[in-house]
């Protein structure tokens, strides 16, 4: 586009905010051309002088500009937390286009709301909860309008994630996204690759013979803690589902056993409702009518914790959830009788799978080629 100054200097004072003669000199120098004598494109060159001079002659628009700019920048230190309520954001110019770009790419819209929520957290300086369970503010840190947001900022946020947690990817992956979707300029510096750390639970597993340990000195304890436990790791239930797994939730499919379980979700949102396949051995022990469990969760862990100090005193301590650990061995021993079959896994358990990868590793060589001769001779 050829340069014209009436309408590309007040263009770059508002686009860069700033009145400054040398930062409009380069913005026209980046964004606009004129021919040179063979008829070829080149870049048009104007001084910080003529800027300065075309301010000189005319201060009308150099007082509507400077207005203008201290108005925005009042502005963007004036906004409330009440901008990041969920109803207000997703009216924020910039966020509604950035969910129509996701929705058009077929986003999920709980992938939607947890990049929406990791961008609300940058936008206000508020880091994750730490390994005390604590959350805090950086320090410094005011509250910045999505629309500013910068790569500096954005990095600088990252920054201090890293004092918290390794695991940093979901929040790299959503200001990537956002300010690409705004077009600012080396938004891939931030990069998109998984976390180094990968299989960060991969060395909580134990054998089966332990686990049927564990079952029969909790089912000596406690039957209903035993029948919870082995429900859970049959099927990867979570404990608020598992609490309230109810009978009249049983259906058949081809001769197959499920049971529909609630899982809940974030604030305002309906429970999730999950299919999960049941053994009929497991079937069998389980009641026909009502509630499923007659337990509570204080004597479910205490329980457990009793039975874990005893059997598996060497990973008991990180177990913060005992209940959860049910969910980690379907996993691993899932992963391990499907050859890794991520896909199959997650699909069971209630997982993506780059989340199984992220916290149970990546298939090994030794499961990879397995049977291999079996497998390519067949096809």
């Amino acid at each position: 586009m050829k340069y014209k100054a009436a309408r590309d200097i007040p263009k770059a004072a508002r686009e860069l905010r700033t009145l400054s003669p040398t930062k409009i000199s380069e913005w026209v120098r980046r964004n606009r051309t004129k021919e040179d004598a063979r008829g070829k494109r080149q870049q048009h060159e104007v001084t910080p002088q003529s800027i300065t001079m075309f301010f000189m002659r005319n201060p009308k628009i150099a007082a509507i500009l400077e207005a203008e700019i201290t108005t925005a920048e009042v502005s963007r230190h004036a906004i409330t937390e009440d901008l990041f309520e969920n109803g207000a954001f997703r009216k924020i110019p910039c966020i509604a286009k950035w969910i129509g770009k996701l929705t058009a790419r077929e986003a999920k819209p709980a992938t939607i709301n947890r990049m929406l929520s990791n961008v609300k957290y940058v936008c206000q300086g508020i880091l994750p909860k730490d390994e005390k369970g604590e959350r805090r503010i950086i320090e410094g840190w005011g509250l910045i309008h999505p629309r500013d947001l910068t790569l500096d900022e954005s990095i600088a946020y990252l920054v201090a994630l890293r004092e918290v947690t390794t695991h940093t990817r979901r929040f790299r992956i959503a200001l990537r996204n956002f300010l690409k979707s705004r077009g600012v300029k080396d938004w891939d510096d931030i990069s998109g690759k998984a976390e180094a750390e990968e299989g960060k639970y991969s060395h909580l597993y134990v054998e089966k013979e332990r686990i049927e340990m564990i079952f029969y000195k909790l089912d000596q304890i406690n039957h209903e803690v035993y029948l919870a436990s082995k429900f859970a790791f049959k099927t990867a239930t979570r404990l608020t589902a598992m609490l309230n797994a109810h009978a009249k939730y049983f259906f058949e499919v081809g001769g197959q056993n499920f049971l529909f379980v609630f899982e809940k979700a974030s604030r305002g949102k309906p429970k999730r409702k999950i299919k999960k396949f049941i053994p009929q051995a497991l079937k069998d022990e389980l009641r026909t009518q009502g509630k499923l469990f007659d337990v509570d969760e204080r004597t479910l862990n205490t329980t457990l914790r009793q039975v874990f100090k005893e059997v598996i005193p060497e990973i008991e301590k990180e177990l913060k959830m005992p209940f959860h650990f049910w969910r980690h061995m379907f996993a691993q021993h899932m992963l391990r009788a499907t050859g890794w079959n991520t896909s199959k896994v997650a699909k069971m358990g209630g997982w993506g799978t780059e989340a199984l990868e992220r916290y149970y590793g990546k298939m090994e060589d030794k499961i990879a080629f397995d049977n291999a001769e079996q497998l390519i001779s067949a096809i």
